[in-house]
């Protein structure tokens, strides 16, 4: 590498760099543009995750809420099924006078 003498008479209050100086300035340099890409990279990787997990966990927790929707009417449903159905049997001999109408069985 070629090396550029400094003079003091140059730059006040420094001392004289030597070309071992300008190599370990390049290499600090370029160790600290190394570094800072790799945390980029690993910040950028992260995020992602993050990012992936979050989305699963609302799709999860969507999934969730809308299957407790779908149970609890069910719920209903088959309550109101088996009110009817109960209904029916302890009034059946009331229904089977005549001139009514049959209701079927459940």
């Amino acid at each position: 590498m070629h090396c550029r003498k400094m003079f003091k008479a140059e730059i006040p209050f420094s001392s004289v760099m030597t070309c071992e100086d300008d190599d370990k300035l390049g290499a600090k340099a370029l160790l600290f543009l190394g570094v800072n890409m790799y945390g980029v990279f690993v910040r950028i990787l992260a995020e992602c995750s993050q990012r992936k997990a979050l989305l699963q966990f609302r799709n999860c927790t969507e999934d969730r809420l809308r299957l407790e929707d779908e149970n609890e009417k069910q719920v209903v449903e088959t309550n109101l099924v088996a009110f009817d159905c109960h209904w029916i049997i302890i009034n059946e001999p009331l229904l089977a006078t005549p001139g009514c109408r049959p209701i079927p069985r459940c």
